[in-house]
């Protein structure tokens, strides 16, 4: 198949206008989510429900189908069909990085500065910490040890449900 120079300089045009028209709106989600949540921590102890309702819809259905998968772990008696379930592991690991990676690219959108060194993270010791600084990242790292656990004898994804809304209605913008 023969391509004219002028159907090149076309294509290399369009991905460029295009390009910076993604520019733009990933600027317009940074300054969006700046304006409503206080804080980067804020955003991640809400991360599931922010993933459920901006992120996940926009991903393409393959990620979408693997995410709504119950797989059984490896090797436990409900894995009869190993090969099968491998695949979808898979397939599953691959929509959670893709998830992740775009929740971590909003974030990053309104705090550049946010996991660039280990000093940006604010310590509790630090003289501009406030006692509401204090109990969000208490909060937020509370939210994060119940989702990592599996065997609780509590109904865990209430509780992180309501720490969320403790940590939201701590915002002073709500």
């Amino acid at each position: 198949m023969a391509i004219t120079y002028t159907e090149v300089c076309t294509t290399v045009k369009a991905a460029i206008t295009a390009t910076e028209a993604t520019n733009a709106k990933w600027d317009t989600v940074g300054k969006n989510i700046l304006a409503f949540y206080d804080s980067p921590d804020a955003l991640k102890a809400v991360k599931a429900q922010f993933c459920a309702d901006a992120i996940v819809p926009a991903l393409a259905k393959k990620h979408r189908d693997a995410l709504e998968l119950n797989i059984p772990r490896k090797g436990s008696k409900d894995d009869t069909e190993p090969a099968k379930n491998a695949a979808a592991r898979a397939a599953k690991k691959d929509a959670t990085a893709t998830r992740d990676t775009m929740f971590m690219y909003a974030l990053k959108k309104a705090w550049p500065e946010y996991g660039k060194s280990d000093d940006a993270a604010e310590s509790d010791d630090t003289p501009d910490a406030t006692d509401s600084d204090k109990i969000r990242k208490a909060l937020t790292e509370l939210i994060a040890k119940v989702q990592k656990k599996e065997s609780l004898d509590f109904d865990s994804a209430a509780a992180v449900k309501n720490l969320q809304a403790a940590l939201v209605s701590m915002n002073p913008k709500h």
